[in-house]
């Protein structure tokens, strides 16, 4: 039986990369959990900073800022193992994704690396934001050391990769410590979880914010998703881990203006 096509596409050498580095994870058992944060006061406070008219009004930065804390009082939970050690970095590196301007127009997701998140403030996370943003689309690829693979056969790619990436100082540098997914953009106004996928440790996920009728009011809430390397951890030290990270996403003090 013959089916009509609508159309034909190549598929973008970008997914080959994308694919890659999802196979780096097979092998691993991962776990899941789920949340609700109230995030009521900071996006009220968000909202204050854009009609004062500046420009660090970024959900995306505080989420980063709260993850970084919330990481540094329990690093051992960001480890890399190597052989039968578990090599604990001092600095938080936040793998997220920027959206990079395109020469004809439009816009494209690419990963960047926020380095030393857990000492950064707020206003320098805005700042790291925008000037990985501004970067040049074909200057960041250039820069990337896994595109030297890409002519390479899969297979070989991957053997080398997963060489590599057994020095934990070799891991940090090409994927930091954690995964930050942030996809509330895409869906609005109800409960929505993505599940994050890849071979970091941790991986965080937020999705979309929704209000909730609670007893002292109207909430804005934020749904959270989070993945975890169980080989490397348990569920009760996550769980202490999470409840520091729901703790600063609700901190608004810092976005407070002068």
């Amino acid at each position: 039986m013959n089916f009509t096509i609508s159309d034909r596409k190549p598929i973008p050498k970008a997914r080959q990369a994308v694919k890659d580095f999802l196979d780096l994870a097979h092998g691993k058992n991962f776990a899941h959990g789920m949340t609700e944060v109230d995030v009521t006061d900071v996006l009220v406070a968000l909202n204050n900073r854009k009609q004062a008219g500046l420009d660090s009004h970024s959900l995306v930065a505080h989420t980063i800022w709260a993850l970084g804390r919330a990481l540094a009082e329990h690093l051992p939970l960001q480890g890399i193992p190597s052989g039968k050690e578990l090599v604990v970095f001092e600095d938080v590196d936040v793998a997220t994704m920027v959206e990079k301007d395109l020469p004809g127009g439009g816009s494209v997701p690419y990963p960047y690396i926020l380095r030393g998140a857990q000492r950064k403030t707020y206003e320098e996370i805005v700042a790291d934001l925008s000037l990985a943003k501004s970067y040049d689309l074909e200057a960041a690829k250039k820069a990337k050391p896994t595109t030297r693979l890409e002519g390479l056969p899969r297979s070989l790619r991957l053997w080398i990769m997963k060489r590599a990436l057994k020095d934990p100082n070799k891991y940090k540098a090409a994927l930091g410590t954690v995964a930050l997914s942030t996809l509330g953009m895409m869906m609005r106004e109800r409960r929505w979880w993505p599940v994050p996928i890849g071979p970091h440790a941790i991986s965080i996920a937020t999705g979309a914010t929704f209000q909730r009728n609670d007893a002292d009011g109207i909430k804005d809430i934020l749904c959270v998703s989070l993945r975890f390397d169980h080989d490397l951890m348990d569920g009760a030290p996550i769980t202490r881990f999470g409840a520091s990270f729901v703790q600063y996403l609700e901190h608004h003090q810092h976005l407070l203006m002068p």
